[in-house]
């Protein structure tokens, strides 16, 4: 198509393009313009199909014209690109102005209404905001790739800058006088009682400041790495992402991860954020659900039904953005991501209503289900629901103790115990050697060859060392096998080798699990089974015959089940909660405990998201009407915008007035500030009965899972 522009002079041609609704692929002596209808369908098909390259956009657009395909054309496709987005980002900035959303921190406190809208009055939760951190290194680029672009994609507005994430480094000073903060403050301080708002809460975060013992989840999560994950990726530049989501998918902050893998600087960077914004709030750290295994079980009060693996949802979907990035500059990485994940929170708001339904129907299965077989499970074992919650509180206290660590055993009675076999050995073999040479003389007898010669030096060697160590240890007179200091010396070396063993079995157990987690059964279980007969072996030897089986050990699922084993159970005969049948029925109360918990969030989280689109569009609407009165040009921008917006708020309601029908909703159905029940959407309403498509995501996910069992090997 050619176009014929009337240029005035001392003007250049592009603006005068634009108005005609085409976009030159270069600044001056344009020969190619590209509609801007064509770069508004890339962008919404790159924003919903991740994969779709501009390549592959430019050869669908030869095909509709039936020209060949010139790769001239997907680079001025792409240099068009970069320029349109550029324009669409000026646009979304001048509205946010006008909207009075171009306020610091605004997307952040405001892009999920179910954790950060506020009502008067509403009721306390203990934890008000419930986020996931993790890592992905799906988002990798190639670090030969744009190093003549040297643009930076400043209209970032999830990335944390490089620099920022860089003072959280170990090695950054403001990192240590943190550190050394905290290392003075008061161990046992209370986190401050105000939780309104804030993260959830974590654990321990423990400083390894070289002669602090490390917490036993360091420990496994160290021992369960991958060994793929330690090699050396020198060819990356951004080896992928760091990304904190709220509860319900919204994504917050990302960090990139610059040539390096996961350390502790990215999620630093993200938390360091969260703290700037949501203040001091008595926020933990927990463990996401699928990663527990690896870790000591600790049930989480005020956490409901949240298994923080929100993030693995958000990477199943980014990553197919890989293809855009990989060998992308890092501007155009950085542009590919924001659309994805403006677009990924843009679905995630859309969908709020459907979460919080299911949530809210699984939280009432849960309480229907599991507690009538709570209730049969507590007639038949005679034992109350305060039993439960006493052993509940037993049980933390016996895994949060020394359970398992060694005793502080002298190091070198150990060596001087072990130094004593190899002496008496040395001896016996000089004695039989003697022995045979008295009896049977060779016929080429040669005094260089005989044995006892060399036996009885390593004898009197291991004798002067000997003599060493009790002068050290003040030794009256040398250990027989038959004192009680070398038994005990002894009974110690066996447990040590025990407890050798069983962390031996437990690291392969947590990689079987680890590898159960990502469907890929056969690389662990031949070596669970040498390590089995390993620590049968050290049980034998220690006078025990509570042995262990493949079949048994394959079924273990949680650290706290090893945790049992360390000392035998031989000081848990009187604790009831030690039993199978009791245990289950401590974590069917827990469970139903955690679904009330979720139904109390869930009452508070659907007024907070009622309220907020409704004083959103009647905000929207006044904005309107002064932009009407002032004649500003951004109206039809602003009012697109607001149409969208009300549509999608229609969808959330629809979805909430279904949860305030359910028969167990026990929130408050009042309008006011509550909900309406007076004026449910039926138009959205009918579509519940559609044609039974089935989600895009869904299937994908069925049919990865259908195609990896479909070949699964069990070892």
């Amino acid at each position: 198509m050619t176009l014929t522009v009337v240029l005035p002079q001392h003007e250049t041609l592009a603006p005068h393009l634009t108005a005609w609704g085409y976009l030159p692929t270069t600044p001056v002596n344009t020969s190619l313009a590209i509609s801007l209808k064509t770069l508004q369908c890339y962008k919404y098909l790159c924003q919903r199909k991740a994969s779709f390259s501009v390549e592959a956009f430019a050869k669908v657009l030869c095909d509709l014209y039936g020209h060949p395909f010139r790769r001239r054309w997907s680079k001025a496709l792409v240099a068009a690109f970069d320029v349109f987005v550029s324009i669409t980002v000026v646009i979304e900035k001048r509205v946010d102005a006008v909207l009075k959303h171009d306020t610091e921190n605004w997307r952040v406190c405001n892009t999920c209404p179910a954790c950060f809208y506020e009502l008067e009055g509403e009721p306390s939760l203990c934890y008000r905001v419930l986020c996931a951190v993790d890592g992905n290194t799906s988002l990798k680029r190639l670090i030969d790739k744009g190093t003549t672009d040297a643009r930076k994609y400043a209209e970032a507005t999830y990335i944390i800058p490089p620099a920022e994430v860089d003072a959280m480094d170990k090695k950054s000073s403001h990192v240590n006088a943190i550190v050394a903060e905290a290392q003075q403050g008061d161990d046992n301080a209370k986190p401050d009682s105000d939780r309104s708002g804030g993260l959830l809460e974590v654990d321990e975060l423990e400083v390894d400041n070289g002669d602090t013992k490390a917490s036993d989840c360091t420990r496994n999560w160290k021992a369960a790495q991958s060994d793929s994950s330690k090699k050396a990726m020198g060819f990356f530049d951004e080896i992928g992402v760091f990304a904190c989501v709220c509860r319900h998918g919204i994504v917050l902050w990302m960090a990139d991860m610059i040539q390096s893998g996961e350390l502790f600087k990215y999620p630093l960077a993200i938390v360091n954020r969260a703290l700037t914004v949501f203040k001091n709030s008595g926020s933990r750290i927990v463990v996401a659900l699928y990663h527990e295994y690896a870790h000591n079980f600790s049930n989480i009060k005020g956490a409901g039904l949240e298994d923080f693996e929100t993030l693995e949802c958000l990477w199943s979907g980014s990553n197919a953005v890989v293809v855009l990035v990989r060998n992308a500059t890092r501007y155009r990485r950085h542009m590919f991501i924001e659309l994805y994940m403006k677009q990924s929170n843009a679905d995630k708001y859309l969908s709020i209503g459907e979460m919080l339904l299911g949530n809210y129907k699984q939280a009432l299965d849960i309480i229907e289900r599991k507690g009538a077989l709570l209730k049969v499970a507590l007639e038949v074992e005679d034992v109350k629901e305060e039993d439960l919650d006493q052993w509940q509180m037993e049980q933390r206290e016996y895994f949060g103790s020394t359970l398992g660590r060694e005793s502080d055993g002298d190091v070198v009675h150990v060596v001087y115990v072990e130094m004593l076999k190899e002496w008496h050995a040395a001896v016996r073999d000089t004695e039989n050697k003697s022995s045979t040479f008295l009896h049977t003389i060779p016929d080429h007898f040669d005094l260089r060859n005989l044995g006892a010669v060399t036996y009885q030096e390593r004898a009197l060697n291991l004798d002067i060392e000997l003599q060493e160590y009790e002068n050290k240890l003040s030794l009256p007179e040398r250990w027989t096998r038959e004192s009680a200091d070398f038994q005990e010396t002894k009974r110690y070396i066996h447990q040590h080798a025990y407890h050798q063993a069983l962390n031996n079995l437990q690291c392969l157990v947590v990689q079987h699990l680890f590898e159960l987690h990502w469907l890929n059964l056969s690389g662990r279980s031949a070596a669970i089974r040498r390590a089995i007969e390993k620590y049968n072996s050290t049980i034998r030897a220690m006078g025990r015959e509570d042995t262990l089986d493949w079949e048994r050990a394959a079924k273990y699922s949680f650290i706290e089940e090893f945790d049992l084993l360390k000392e035998g159970q031989a000081n848990l005969a009187d604790k009831r909660w030690k039993e199978p049948a009791i245990r289950e029925m401590m974590k069917k109360h827990q469970q139903i405990k955690r679904a009330r918990e979720e139904i109390e969030r869930l009452n508070v989280e659907i007024q907070q998201v009622y309220s907020s689109t409704k004083g959103e569009e009647a905000t929207l609407e006044k904005v309107l009407d002064d932009l009407a009165v002032s004649k500003n040009p951004l109206r039809c921008v602003v009012e697109d915008y607001t149409q969208h917006r009300v549509r999608v708020n229609a969808v959330i309601r629809a979805r909430l007035h279904k949860i305030v029908a359910l028969p167990g909703y026990t929130g408050d159905a009042e309008p006011t500030g509550g909900l309406d029940l007076s004026t449910p959407n039926t138009d959205v309403d009918a579509e519940e009965g559609g044609i039974g498509i089935s989600d895009d995501y869904d299937e994908a996910q069925v049919g990865g899972f259908i195609d990896i069992l479909s070949d699964l090997t069990v070892g």
